[in-house]
This record gives C-alpha cells, structure tokens and sequence, in this order.
C-alpha cells in the first residue's frame, strides 16, 4: 500500500483551497450563476434520460436503425439495432440510455453555443483571432484535465460531465460554422 499522511503541508493547502472554494462560491453571486447553470444544465440531462427512457428499448432501437438506414442504408441500419440488442441483453439499458442521454445533451448544449458563436466568428475576423487560442486550448487539453475543475466549481454528477463534454465538443462546433 502507499502510505497516506494527511497531515502534510501539500495535503492542508489542498483542503484549504478547497473549503475556501465552496465557502466563496456558495456565498457570493458567483455562487448563484454555478449553481443556476448547474441546475439548468441538471435538468436538461434529466428530460433527456428521461425522454429516452420513457421511449423505451423498442422506440430507440428503431429511430436509431432508421437514422442508419437514411444515412447509410440496411447494412448501417444494423449496427445500432445489433448494439442496443448487446445492451439490452446484458441488462445494460438504463446504464447506456443514461449516458446516451448524457452524450445527447452536451452535444446539443455545445452546438446551441458553438453553432452562433461559429457564425459570429465566420464574419468577423477579430473574433475569429480572438476565439482561436481559446479554441486551440479547449482542443490540446484533455477532457480529465477540465473535469477536476469543473467538479470542484458544479460538484460531483452529471452536470459537470456534460459542461466538461461540451467545452470539448464546442471547438469542433465553432471551426466548422465559421469556415461554412
């Protein structure tokens, strides 16, 4: 095992940023926007687990085999409808209609926000200067290095892990809008 003193200096100065952290944020106006957005951002992961969820196995595997279908044809149509059959038969479903769920959310949020923001960029060019060393970062970094923050600001859950998946899923979002 490896030895654990929580009585290091390293350790305190954690504990300290960290209390300080909630204690600024839970009460001040900061406090308010985080948790509004962590709420709003709540909620709108909880409709669409609970849409998918509420269409059941059949209705998902069948919108997922037509969307197949209508971009690939019957032999694209089948990878869906086989996957979710893997998952349903492992007793998986509500597990991956959470993260589907999820999934679907931060990328809807991420194109809300990046598909504006790529137009704005796409006729101006100080803000397409300005938004590309942002963008290049939110690339480079990896999506673990955003979620530790990003726990710390929105707490544990879904949340935090769909802000986290947006910040990288919009760079994609915003460059492509802008160059269209």
């Amino acid at each position: 095992t490896i030895p654990h003193v929580d009585e290091t200096a390293w350790f305190d100065a954690l504990l300290e940023f960290r209390d300080w952290v909630e204690d600024t944020l839970q009460a001040g106006p900061i406090g308010a926007v985080l948790t509004g957005i962590r709420d709003a951002v709540g909620w709108f992961v909880d409709v669409v687990i609970g849409l998918l969820l509420a269409l059941g196995w059949p209705a998902v595997m069948a919108i997922s085999a037509t969307i197949g279908f209508a971009v690939g044809g019957w032999r694209i149509a089948l990878l869906p409808l086989a996957g979710f059959v893997v998952i349903g038969a492992m007793d998986l479903w509500v597990s991956s209609m959470e993260t589907l769920g999820l999934t679907i959310a931060a990328v809807t949020l991420s194109l809300l926000i990046g598909v504006p923001i790529g137009i704005l960029a796409g006729r101006s060019e100080r803000v397409r200067s300005a938004i590309t060393p942002v963008l290049d970062i939110m690339q480079i970094m990896a999506t673990f290095v955003f979620l530790a923050p990003f726990a710390l600001l929105f707490g544990i859950g879904a949340p935090a892990a769909a802000i986290v998946t947006l910040i990288y899923a919009m760079p994609a979002a915003i460059r492509i809008t802008a160059l269209g």
